[in-house]
């Protein structure tokens, strides 16, 4: 008859404790990274052809919605501020009823404002959630 001393007990019951973790952690990244809309919202924003008025703006999931009028999606975005848009925040610049021009694909968003156009580059994540465009 096969016996299993106290010492190789120990070894399987720890194998199965760091195997057990590990399968732990991999499902919960799995199913948080699914309930979490950031890369399919910021990968949606970047794959669309935008163009219209803004009805609203917003700060969303830490970056800034905005909603176009005559328009049912919600767009999610991170913007950068520079000297493409004379340092003026989008969240706080952009207003209702000014226009926005992104074609699909694009890295760069058009804001049209009294006159004027100002230009946002922003962030993009790759399909883990990691920036890939900082």
């Amino acid at each position: 008859m096969y016996c299993l001393t106290k010492k190789k007990h120990q070894v399987i019951f720890s194998s199965f404790l760091v195997i057990g973790f590990i399968t732990l952690i991999i499902i919960v990244n799995y199913i948080t990274k699914d309930k979490h809309p950031v890369w399919d919202l910021s990968n949606e924003f970047y794959t669309s052809d935008i163009i219209g008025r803004i009805e609203k703006t917003s700060i969303w999931h830490r970056g800034t919605g905005f909603k176009i009028i005559n328009n049912d999606n919600r767009f999610l975005f991170y913007p950068y501020t520079s000297e493409l848009n004379n340092k003026n925040k989008f969240r706080y610049f952009a207003a209702t009823g000014d226009s926005i021009y992104k074609p699909a694909l694009s890295d760069t968003l058009k804001l049209f404002k009294n006159g004027k156009i100002y230009r946002y580059t922003f962030r993009k994540y790759d399909s883990l959630g990691k920036i890939i465009r900082e």
